[in-house]
């Protein structure tokens, strides 16, 4: 907390109590030290703990789409500059897309739309939802909820953040000094973004909005209202969590003290109920707690690039899980390498998953969202179509499978092995690799089934 602002002097606060919390530690043990049994073992504590997670029955690969609806952007109106939605996939656009998909083949999509209601992607808090009006009528999204009720194997899932509120407006459900939580030093949890040159926070920069982390109880209520909503006036009940499961934080108003414990099961209930009600839950990057009730997790790390200091990674959290629930990592056609995305998917038994939009991606050139860079669906239909065929034909039957065995061949060369016998053997290098006599194109993968190494 700075005194002043004519001063860098800084007073810290902390916490008058320690946490009422008992803190267990437990310990499992087993005869085998191998990370494969690990992970085995950590298997048999999850499925024991959680029932919930029962094996999975997919016989073909799961693909998740994201479908981008509309972003904010400055248009000069009489040459004033002013705040309006920019449609990127309109409600009936993304009807025909997953129809697109669906025809060509693909089996089970989970799609997922983003920037559907409250001016877009950067959305205002969902205690009320209003559709952006340039992505069309109610008339139009009831319409993409029904084609997708009545779709075998396509889940729509409404997506939205509840954690934190991106924009305050007047008379949007959101009051700050009501709604929003409080740091350890009383302060409103106003945050900015993070300047992607300096590292930096933005705060100091005038047309940089805040926004909020939002109390724990203000985020459950808000869950129900949303979900209430979707139902009943679009025929929706999948929910699409941007930041449950994933972002947990507390609350440390004196008056009505959260801790991150409390709002962590808080989260687990709501989204136990979710379940319970026949809902379905699609949750980004997979924290342990959030994954029994996860129909669908994306974003999940699977590789380990980012860190350099790291030589050697094994995919103990995916051994675990595979079998039980459908992962993914980052969408492939926004990663910084796509080949690498594919290979390691290939590895670790996560399915595909991809970022679409209607619009070309010039559209985003002069916008804050020049992230979505690579995303225009019809660039990259053919693409997804072959590599869904390509995974489907080799890996098809393995995702309702557990893995029973992972282990490096050579430097960039690694084979994975499921409980049916097949094995895949994923070659990151850019040579080709002899497996018995089998060829491994450079940057590529096969599946065998049997044989020793």
């Amino acid at each position: 907390m700075d005194i002043s602002s004519k001063s860098d002097t800084t007073v810290r606060s902390y916490e008058a109590s320690l946490p009422k919390e008992t803190l267990t530690q437990r310990y499992i043990f087993s005869d085998k030290t191998d990370y494969v049994s690990a992970a085995s073992t950590y298997r048999d504590y999850l499925t024991k703990r959680y029932p919930e997670l029962v094996k999975k029955e997919d016989t073909t690969v799961p693909m998740a789409v994201e479908i981008l609806g509309a972003v904010d952007n400055i248009e000069h109106v009489l040459g004033y500059p002013v705040t309006r939605s920019l449609a990127l996939t309109t409600y009936s656009q993304a009807q025909e897309m997953l129809k697109q998909l669906k025809g060509a083949g693909v089996e089970n999509i989970k799609a997922k739309y983003t920037g559907w209601f409250n001016t877009g992607v950067k959305q205002k808090t969902a205690a009320k939802v209003k559709l952006v009006g340039r992505l069309g009528s109610k008339g139009d999204l009831s319409s993409l909820a029904a084609y997708a009720n009545s779709t075998q194997g396509l889940d729509l899932f409404m997506n939205a953040k509840f954690t934190y509120v991106m924009k305050d407006k007047l008379g949007d459900g959101f009051g700050v000094n009501r709604d929003a939580a409080k740091f350890v030093s009383r302060e409103i949890a106003k945050l900015y973004t993070l300047d992607p040159i300096i590292y930096q926070t933005n705060e100091d920069y005038e047309n940089c909005d805040p926004y909020y982390l939002v109390k724990p109880s203000y985020t459950i209520a808000n869950i129900d209202k949303y979900v209430n909503t979707i139902s009943s006036s679009y025929g929706v009940k999948n929910v699409g969590f941007e930041d449950i499961g994933n972002t947990l934080a507390g609350d440390y108003n004196p008056k009505a003290r959260v801790s991150r414990e409390a709002s962590m099961n808080m989260q687990v209930d709501k989204m136990k109920a979710l379940k319970e009600s026949g809902s379905l839950v699609m949750t980004t990057t997979g924290n342990q707690y959030a994954v029994p009730y996860s129909d669908y997790v994306t974003d999940m790390d699977i590789d380990t690039k980012a860190v350099n200091i790291i030589d050697e990674s094994v995919p103990f959290y995916q051994i675990a899980l595979h079998g039980l629930v459908n992962y993914s990592g980052s969408a492939i056609n926004l990663s910084e390498d796509e080949t690498d995305m594919i290979l390691k998917s290939a590895e670790t038994g996560a399915g595909l998953y991809f970022t679409f939009m209607n619009q070309p991606s010039s559209v985003l050139q002069d916008t804050d969202y020049t992230q979505y860079y690579a995303c225009n669906f019809t660039d990259w239909k053919d693409t997804t179509l072959e590599l869904y065929k390509k995974f489907n034909t080799n890996l098809g039957d393995t995702y309702n499978q557990f893995i029973t065995g992972h282990e490096k061949l050579a430097n960039g060369v690694y084979k994975t092995t499921y409980e049916n016998g097949k094995s895949v053997i994923v070659n990151y290098n850019y040579a080709d690799y002899d497996y018995n006599g089998t060829k491994v194109p450079q940057r590529d993968f096969i599946t065998t089934t049997g044989g020793g190494k």
